[in-house]
């Protein structure tokens, strides 16, 4: 290609000169950009006690997970992670559902036991 042709491109000579300050201005930006990124994202802990809002019925909570995410808990362990707070009251509610069915079948399982031990005999 030549200097000529029309797809070769050279800038004007008019323009100034870039020291580099530019670039580093540009990068600084870009830290600070990230570091307020991570500041949002603060560890659960960090954000139950600036206020998170945590929901607690029964054995698991529902609270604040990072910026923008729900997180389901039974104690100390992690269960979910949602992107809506609806999805987070969901898992909660379906466990919830599951541990009462669990624990009614557990209730049935004693009570016929306690009958055929009843029953049995010499």
């Amino acid at each position: 290609m030549t200097p000529e042709s029309p797809l070769h491109y050279s800038p004007p000579d008019n323009l100034p000169q870039s020291d580099g300050a530019d670039q580093a201005g540009q990068d600084g930006l870009k830290r600070d950009a990230a570091r307020s990124r991570r500041g949002r994202n603060k560890p659960p802990a960090e954000e139950a006690v600036a206020g998170g809002g945590d929901v607690e019925s029964g054995r698991y909570t529902v609270g604040r997970y990072a910026y923008r995410s729900y997180e389901v808990r039974d104690g100390d362990e992690l269960i979910a992670v949602t992107v809506y707070k609806k999805g987070a009251d969901e898992v909660r509610r379906q466990l919830a559902s599951r541990d009462r069915r669990i624990s009614d079948l557990e209730a049935k399982i004693a009570a016929l036991v306690s009958r055929l031990t009843g029953r049995e005999g010499p």
